[in-house]
């Protein structure tokens, strides 16, 4: 197999990734639409740790992402998930809420 024809087979499997995870998260977005939220302050605490984590984690990603290959769009994605006020913020909103 050519390198070509190697690179569209990859164009083609990514594609179809993101096909069928719109799909799935389109069918879920259906199926839970009217559903009441059984949320409170614990629930929200529990999620938005993780979320404050998971932002720090793709910043610090993406920046070694960047160091490493040298890709502007990498540094672009950096400071907007790995913003160490946000984060941070947003983990005390987590613990306050």
């Amino acid at each position: 197999m050519s390198p070509a024809e190697n690179q569209d087979l990859r164009v083609k499997h990514r594609l179809l990734g993101y096909f069928l995870v719109s799909l799935v998260l389109s069918v879920f977005c259906v199926l839970i639409r009217e559903k009441p939220w059984p949320g409170g302050t614990e629930s929200h605490t529990a999620m938005e740790v993780p979320a404050a984590f998971l932002a720090l984690m793709v910043g610090s990603m993406a920046l070694l992402r960047f160091y490493s290959k040298k890709s502007n769009s990498f540094l672009i994605i950096a400071p907007a998930f790995g913003d160490r006020k946000s984060w941070i913020l947003d983990e005390q909103f987590g613990r306050c809420a």
